[in-house]
């Protein structure tokens, strides 16, 4: 029976069966990375926090792995722009986030830009217009220039809905399909993916 479920998974963008859900199913079969694994408050204050009794998936919270900030800490001015993961290499943004968790802050005339943008812009030079930054690291809240990739809308969008690859999972990819032993559906099943897709891969019609 067809769902008349309106509600998009908040991971992939695929319209969802039950309205009390926030993933589709093959979304949660994948492990979240875990929010913050340096287990320090993200407000740069430096002090621990504890862990997750509970999860909570809009809010990023996983189950047992550390919260990202302690209570209140989350409305602080953080003394840094970003903190860097030294165990993923993602600049994690600690201003401002908007409602889909990407950092923003505004230029000195006040007009408001997605912090991604703007490092991308001073480490890189402008962004060719009429492209959008992919964050290859599937992490919203990363500016690090060499996590984001200029690509055209409709590429950036077809990446989001497809598939949560990473750059390394793309390396991967590439790599056991170059070996000669793996099949393009053996390797698109180890990685939950289409076998169309994992063609586009590594053929470089996409990642390029």
């Amino acid at each position: 029976m067809r769902s008349n479920c309106n509600k998009a998974c908040v991971d992939c963008g695929s319209t969802l069966s039950r309205p009390d859900a926030t993933r589709c199913r093959a979304c949660r079969s994948i492990k979240l990375p875990p929010p913050n694994p340096s287990g320090a408050c993200m407000c740069g204050c430096g002090q621990p926090v504890p862990r997750a009794k509970h999860g909570k998936t809009k809010e990023g919270i996983v189950k047992g792995e550390y919260i990202k900030f302690l209570t209140g800490h989350h409305r602080r001015l953080a003394p840094v722009d970003y903190i860097i993961d030294e165990s993923t290499g993602c600049w994690n943004w600690q201003l401002s986030l908007d409602r889909k968790g990407y950092g923003h802050t505004r230029l000195a005339d006040g007009t408001a830009i997605g912090a991604h943008r703007l490092v991308y812009t001073i480490h890189r030079g402008p962004i060719p217009e009429g492209m959008a930054l992919d964050h290859l690291c599937r992490n919203r809240r990363c500016v690090n220039p060499d996590h984001l990739e200029p690509v055209t809308i409709a590429e950036n969008i077809r990446r989001g809905r497809m598939t949560k690859l990473t750059a390394t999972n793309v390396e991967d990819i590439r790599w056991l399909y170059a070996t000669g032993m793996y099949r393009q559906l053996d390797i698109a099943r180890h990685f939950g993916v289409a076998p169309a897709y994992v063609s586009q891969i590594v053929n470089r019609l996409t990642w390029r």
